[in-house]
């Protein structure tokens, strides 16, 4: 945890959005209007699309930047979690949702690359502990706070919410200089 805060938010911010997703797209699609049907195959969409395009991000990981990666995923789903909003009741609400759980989960998939990248041994069955601790943090936190945001200030404080984690991941990796892991300490 010392050696990694930031990877392993990363995944907890990764984890929240496919509880929260999973958990709350067909309450917001209903509430935006949309049909049931629609709502969840919107939904299935969003997550078969999400399964078939990590291969391509775990691929561009490793011949580009995994930090790169995740900078543009991050990017790319707070831009998409806004565009929800607005595009909920086009078409463009299917292309949206694919490329935002797409880009949402990418960060988890590059950040267990950098978990293998980074750690041998006993460290890294330590590292795959937190961070499969860190994907029950996000789980449990998650839906409450997204059902908690709705109740209060309705159903676009869902995406909003959503955003906010991958803001807040953006903003640690511009304090970071872009670094996941910290240097171990001596002594």
């Amino acid at each position: 945890v010392k050696r990694a805060p930031l990877l392993l938010f990363a995944v907890c911010a990764a984890t929240l959005f496919d509880t929260v997703f999973i958990s709350f797209f067909s309450i917001f699609g209903l509430r935006s209007g949309l049909t049931l049907q629609t709502a969840s195959w919107v939904l299935g969409a969003g997550i078969l699309g999400n399964l078939g395009f990590q291969f391509l991000i775990g691929a561009l990981s490793d011949r580009w930047s995994r930090v790169g990666v995740v900078i543009w995923s991050a990017v790319l789903t707070i831009i998409t979690c806004v565009a929800l909003i607005f595009v909920v009741h086009s078409w463009l609400i299917w292309p949206t949702v694919i490329i935002m759980a797409t880009a949402a989960f990418a960060v988890y998939v590059v950040a267990l690359a950098i978990l293998g990248d980074t750690f041998k041994g006993a460290d890294l069955v330590a590292g795959s502990a937190a961070i499969s601790a860190m994907w029950g943090v996000g789980g449990l936190v998650g839906p409450p706070m997204a059902g908690a945001a709705i109740d209060a200030f309705g159903v676009n404080s869902m995406p909003l919410l959503l955003a906010a984690f991958y803001v807040m991941l953006l903003v640690g990796l511009a304090l970071s200089r872009g670094q996941f892991i910290r240097a171990p300490s001596n002594g």
